[in-house]
């Protein structure tokens, strides 16, 4: 990957971060589907992306991540880095959602954290709780447990 490349992809993570530690989870959603619209306007090549992102407020949080992403930097790199524009970064951004939602990582829906897939062994009795689902006709039931806070749910459909 080119040195661009590398400085596109540390600010998207840095981006990432920022949006993932917002609180309340209502805002962190909200800035997640703004980013994902935002970035859907650019691919579109559509006239309100640049409008969208100044008034919720994306092209600033960008601003605020790569000015952080500055200070550890040596002035040819960071030259690099202000020669980026917001749009790559959101761009970027959306990619590497897209990519966490297309490998089937699964968050939270109580602390955000990361869910992993647990299977229980039926032996002919039910599961406790409801959140299992059976697979086929085996006695294999499944469901998504966060690793952070232990909320167990129903496993992805699909």
């Amino acid at each position: 990957m080119s040195p661009r490349g590398q400085h596109v992809d540390a600010l998207a993570r840095a981006v990432l971060e920022r949006l993932e530690s917002s609180e309340p989870q209502s805002v962190r959603r909200l800035l997640l589907a703004q980013v994902d619209a935002v970035a859907r306007l650019l691919r579109l090549e559509a006239r309100g992306a640049s409008v969208l992102a100044g008034q919720s407020g994306i092209a600033v949080l960008v601003e605020d991540c790569r000015n952080e992403y500055l200070r550890g930097l040596d002035a040819d790199a960071a030259l690099a880095v202000l020669e980026l524009d917001w749009e790559e970064v959101v761009l970027r951004v959306a990619l590497h959602r897209a990519h966490e939602r297309r490998i089937g990582m699964s968050r939270c829906s109580r602390c955000g954290g990361e869910t992993v897939e647990v299977t229980y062994r039926g032996h002919r009795r039910r599961p406790p709780g409801r959140h299992f689902r059976r697979v086929g006709t085996t006695d294999l039931y499944r469901a998504r447990r966060c690793s952070s806070c232990g909320l167990v749910r129903p496993p992805n459909t699909g």
